[in-house]
């Protein structure tokens, strides 16, 4: 009887060693690359930029966004509400540029004294490795909700809506992204 007892608390010890080398940490994060001598690298970087201006900037401004993407292309195009655009860096360092222009609307009848002139914003930013995964993104939010009355609102035109400008470039080690502001 005393031998069988020792048996089976010798096999109970055997099981719980091996329950606990089965719970070494084995289990990687889908986000952590799978052999540690080979980090990932960031191959490419999307911003997807949304501005939305509010009814009454519509109402008495034109609205052109103007930008200068990644590759060093200038376009504009016209804001008629909700403006929303990707842009893909694939080489750093990178220039980007965006604003939001206003151009008072000719023959606009001022009906109201006061005028909002705000909007919302939001910028989000997706990483992606060399491993083929992808970083989280990051979300910014913002806006204003700033008012003008109507004598004011035609020294609001010298003033973009919305603006930014930076360079995208990585760390020496090439997994994380560094912006730098530029001033324009």
């Amino acid at each position: 009887m005393k031998t069988t007892k020792t048996f089976l608390l010798g096999c109970a010890i055997a099981l719980l060693g091996l329950g606990a080398a089965s719970c070494s940490d084995d289990d990687k994060k889908d986000n952590e690359p799978q052999n540690p001598t080979e980090s990932s690298t960031i191959t490419k970087a999307e911003y997807t930029f949304s501005i939305e201006p509010n009814a009454d900037q519509l109402e008495v401004f034109d609205l052109t966004a103007e930008y200068t993407d990644f590759a060093g292309k200038t376009q504009t195009e016209p804001v008629t509400g909700k403006w929303e655009k990707t842009f893909v860096c694939e080489k750093f360092p990178s220039d980007f540029s965006l604003q939001i222009v206003r151009t008072l609307k000719t023959g606009v009848e001022y009906t109201k004294d006061n005028y909002g002139i705000g909007y919302s914003y939001t910028r989000t930013t997706k990483i992606f490795l060399s491993d083929g995964k992808d970083k989280d993104s990051s979300i910014t939010h913002g806006g204003t909700n700033l008012t003008a009355t109507k004598d004011k609102i035609a020294s609001v035109e010298s003033r973009p809506l919305y603006r930014t400008a930076f360079t995208v470039d990585l760390n020496a080690e090439k997994d994380k992204i560094v912006e730098t502001s530029k001033t324009n």
